[in-house]
């Protein structure tokens, strides 16, 4: 299903809003990537993280898909015309758009409890705030900033979070001022108000961090947004579950067939092979050693209780203790965090962990989670998102035991 804020990411992560000629003209200071070559354009487009079931809804929406296109060239061709004409805008999304830069560190309150948010002029590519503040030249911007009475270490937080060159010297508050001020000035960061009476205050207001989908909002980054959440309804197209990594089996690199070697002497079949060498990069060995524990991520509503002793998918306790410490904070998981690190699909919820015991010494293969997508739609009421795409970056670390020399699964109750 098309939506209007249609928000892609590129193979290295970066995100984009591309603006079509039924969106709302763009604000702010924000530069379009420039296109002019058609097959360098075609190729940038193949970077992309889009279907193309996904391009054919987009352009079917706004009528510009030719009449029965005789192939998937017929498509990337038009969208690349489009970018080429300017009819079609990509627009880089900054990287302080992202939950990871809290708002709240970019965020002066007044005594009268108004709250000022300093973000990148592309944070209005993914919300529609009800008041911005823009500026005509950095005098009426510095004066601005030095009426919010803020202090140095406030300033100092703003321009790091958003990623600003800093003036020599040693930074004092004028001199940080400065910065600021010459880059509100030019448009490249904007001012959004958030009066007292009107909606969430910054530090929740996680909504203007994210993109659009449908009027709701999906996290561009690795935590919160739709998923996880208790919605009435969650549909998942289990056949639209993909890793990236495309695997040529009659062609393996040198480390993946040492890798379908190993995995063989465990008894995988050629299926599960290349199941696991696509979800997947740079595999190596890992020893393990009788008595070491292994971890698997799990829903506590998964009818058919534990992970499988025969699964590919575990981590080891340095893997472990990797995810551990990035998406668990005071008691509490953060399990978006942990799908998207793990590329975990979207029945699984992470809400559980299982666990495993070596019973053996053997050899494993350990490889670095890769890129992985799928389409979920989400029902709340009468409102619904539609099928809609995600992709979860992976990142983290995983490795593929010998069933046979691993004990039965139990299910923790607790962190370890």
């Amino acid at each position: 299903m098309y939506y209007r804020h249609f928000i892609i990411r590129d193979c290295f992560g970066q995100a984009f809003k591309l603006h079509t000629p039924m969106d709302r003209p763009v604000r702010g200071a924000i530069e379009a990537e420039y296109f002019f070559d058609p097959v360098k354009t075609r190729n940038r487009l193949l970077d992309f993280q889009v279907t193309m079931e996904e391009w054919r809804q987009l352009l079917g929406v706004d009528d510009l898909l030719p009449v029965n296109p005789s192939s998937d060239y017929v498509v990337l061709d038009k969208v690349s015309e489009l970018l080429i004409q300017g009819r079609f805008k990509l627009y880089p999304i900054s990287e302080a758009d992202r939950t990871t830069h809290p708002p709240a560190r970019r965020t002066i309150e007044t005594k009268e409890k108004t709250q000022y948010l300093f973000t990148p002029a592309s944070t209005l590519l993914i919300s529609e705030p009800e008041e911005v503040k823009t500026f005509t030249n950095p005098a009426e911007a510095k004066s601005f900033i030095q009426s919010l009475g803020s202090d140095e270490a406030q300033l100092q937080t703003i321009v790091e979070e958003l990623g600003l060159p800093k003036q020599s010297g040693k930074p004092d508050s004028d001199k940080l001022a400065n910065v600021l001020s010459q880059h509100l000035a030019t448009g490249k960061v904007v001012v959004i108000v958030s009066k007292p009476s009107g909606g969430p205050r910054p530090e929740k207001q996680e909504k203007i961090e994210h993109s659009q989908v449908g009027n709701r909002s999906v996290d561009l980054g690795p935590h919160g947004g739709l998923h996880n959440q208790n919605w009435d309804g969650v549909e998942a197209n289990p056949e639209k579950f993909k890793t990236v990594r495309q695997v040529d089996m009659d062609n393996l690199s040198k480390e993946d067939a040492t890798a379908r070697s190993v995995f063989k002497r465990q008894g995988r079949n050629e299926e599960q092979i290349e199941q696991v060498l696509s979800s997947g990069n740079d595999f190596t060995a890992k020893e393990l050693k009788q008595g070491d524990k292994i971890y698997g991520f799990d829903s506590q509503s998964n009818k058919y209780g534990a992970k499988k002793q025969d699964s590919m998918y575990w981590l080891d306790e340095s893997g472990y203790q990797d995810v551990k410490s990035k998406y668990y904070k005071n008691g509490q998981w953060d399990k978006e965090g942990v799908k998207n690190h793990l590329a975990l699909p979207c029945m699984n919820r992470a809400d559980v962990i299982d666990v495993a015991e070596v019973t053996a010494p053997q050899t494993a293969m350990e490889s670095t989670v890769g890129v992985a997508r799928e389409q979920i739609a989400y029902t709340k009421g009468d409102y619904s998102t539609g099928m809609m795409g995600k992709i979860m970056p992976g990142g983290g670390k995983q490795i593929t035991p010998d069933p046979s020399k691993t004990s039965a699964v139990t299910r923790l109750t607790g962190t370890p």
